[in-house]
C-alpha cells in the first residue's frame, strides 16, 4: 500500500514477503493491545497502546533494535517520509497575494509547452482554470492532484471548475481515501505548479478568485508565492508527490455539474505590491 514490501508479513498476501511463524487469529483493538515480537522464544520488541503510540490509519509504527540492546522508542509518523533537502543557487521572484498573485501564476501556466502539473487543496478558480485549458488546447500534458475530502467538502464552484478542466482534456485526481487503500497523507495541503520540468510555482494560496484577483479586485488575505527556476532534484522531489499511481490516489469522479463561470466585477481594490525578483546564494 504504501510502496514498499514488509521484511514478513503475518498472512500469506504476497509470495514476495516471507510469512512469520504465527498461532491463533490477529484482531488487535483500537482502544488498547500490544503487540510482542519474539526471535527463537526471546522478546525483541514489544509496541502498546496507547501507551507507546496514538493510534490513527494510515501511520506506520517503527522500532530500531540492535543484538544485545533494548529497542529505540517507537517512531509513530505518517507515510511516506521525505526527508528535507538543500538547494542552492535558486533563482526566481517572489510575490505577495492578492496583489500580484495572478500575474504570476498566469505566467506559470503560459510557459508551459508541454507538461503542466498542479498539485493543489481546492481549484475553484474560473480565470486559472481557462488558463489550463488554453495551455491544454495548445498540445500542453496537463496532470492535476487535488484533495478529495477538504474542509466542508468539495463546493459546487469547485466541481464546475474541475468539469470544465476534463472537458478540455485534463487528468484530474482526488487523494482520498477508499476501500482498496487509505490516502497516504490526511490532507493534500500542497499549492504548487510545474510547468515543463522547468520552473515552480509556489504559493500558500488556493487556487480560488479570492487568493488569485485580478488587478483591482477584491482579495481574501495577505499570502505569499514564489516562482522558481530550481535544480532538477527539487522538481523531481515535488513530482514525486504528485503520482496518480499511488494507492489512495483515483480518478476524479464526481458528475459534470454547470459550467465553469468568469468572474463578475467587484468594487474592493488590493493592495498593489509589484513581484520582488530574488537570489539564493550559489
Amino acid at each position: 500500500m504504501h510502496g514498499n514490501y514488509p521484511d514478513y508479513e503475518w498472512y500469506d498476501s504476497t509470495p514476495d514477503v516471507p510469512d512469520m511463524i504465527r498461532t491463533g487469529t490477529l484482531k488487535l483493538a483500537n482502544k488498547g493491545d500490544e503487540v510482542i515480537l519474539r526471535e527463537d522464544g526471546q522478546e525483541t520488541s514489544c509496541i502498546t497502546w496507547p501507551k507507546d503510540v496514538v493510534c490513527r490509519e494510515g501511520r506506520y509504527i517503527s522500532m530500531k533494535t540492535r543484538s544485545g540492546t533494548p529497542p529505540a522508542p517507537p517512531d509513530d509518523r505518517p507515510v511516506p517520509v521525505f526527508p528535507p533537502i538543500s538547494f542552492s543557487g535558486v533563482s526566481g521572484t517572489a510575490f505577495t497575494a492578492p496583489d500580484a498573485s495572478q500575474e504570476m501564476i498566469r505566467k506559470a501556466i503560459n510557459l508551459a509547452d508541454t507538461e503542466l502539473l498542479i498539485n493543489v487543496y481546492e481549484f475553484a478558480d474560473p480565470t486559472i482554470a481557462m488558463d489550463v485549458a488554453a495551455a491544454r488546447n495548445n498540445g500542453t500534458s496537463i496532470t492535476i492532484l487535488l484533495e478529495g475530502g477538504p474542509v466542508g467538502g468539495i463546493s459546487t464552484e469547485e466541481e464546475g471548475v474541475v468539469a470544465y478542466l476534463r472537458d478540455n482534456g485534463a487528468a484530474v485526481y482526488t487523494m482520498e481515501t477508499t476501500d482498496n487503500a487509505h490516502a497516504r497523507y490526511r490532507y493534500d495541503h500542497a499549492k504548487y505548479i510545474i510547468a515543463d520540468r522547468k520552473v515552480v510555482l509556489v504559493t500558500s494560496e488556493n487556487f480560488k478568485e479570492s487568493g488569485f484577483p485580478e488587478k483591482g479586485k477584491a482579495g481574501n488575505r495577505g499570502g505569499w508565492g514564489a516562482y522558481l527556476s530550481p535544480t532538477r532534484g527539487w522538481q523531481t522531489t515535488l513530482q514525486t508527490s504528485l503520482r496518480p499511481t499511488w494507492p489512495g490516489v483515483i480518478s476524479y469522479r464526481f458528475p459534470a455539474p454547470a459550467t465553469c463561470r468568469k468572474r463578475q466585477p467587484e468594487t474592493h481594490t488590493n493592495r498593489h505590491s509589484a513581484p520582488v525578483p530574488l537570489t539564493m546564494p550559489a
